[in-house]
């Protein structure tokens, strides 16, 4: 199978290093050296952004390119949980990480429950 990039995931990320930045899609596209009007189809998933671009855009943002690619399907978990889920868990309190822990450990033992279910249906 073929991978897949998911463009309007890709496009969000895109979205969302340009605000957090502070500039518009005119101001990034012209750092970009491309059109306002292909970076609007780009950043809204409508256009399939070239690598050049994407490499561009990660350097114009601070941001690596796998930030732009984590949500993609065949992405590596690794990625998102090291630029995204540890972020968040650094804001939280001792007590907060003591309840993600256990909410954590719950959700990935009913997965397995269910894995299971559906293992044992097919055979």
């Amino acid at each position: 199978m073929q991978p897949q990039i998911d463009y309007k995931q890709v496009g969000r990320r895109i979205k969302q290093a340009r605000n957090e930045c502070g500039m518009t899609q005119d101001e990034l596209s012209t750092l970009c050296g491309c059109s306002t009007a292909y970076f609007s189809r780009c950043e809204n998933g409508r256009a399939k952004i070239s690598l050049p671009l994407l490499f561009t855009i990660s350097v114009k943002t601070g941001r690596g390119v796998d930030y732009f690619l984590m949500d993609s399907p065949s992405s590596d978990p690794n990625i998102k949980i090291d630029s995204t889920i540890s972020s968040l868990l650094q804001q939280c309190s001792a007590e907060m990480l003591t309840l993600v822990e256990h909410s954590l450990k719950e959700l990935v033992d009913y997965d397995q429950s269910i894995r299971k279910r559906l293992e044992g249906r097919a055979s």
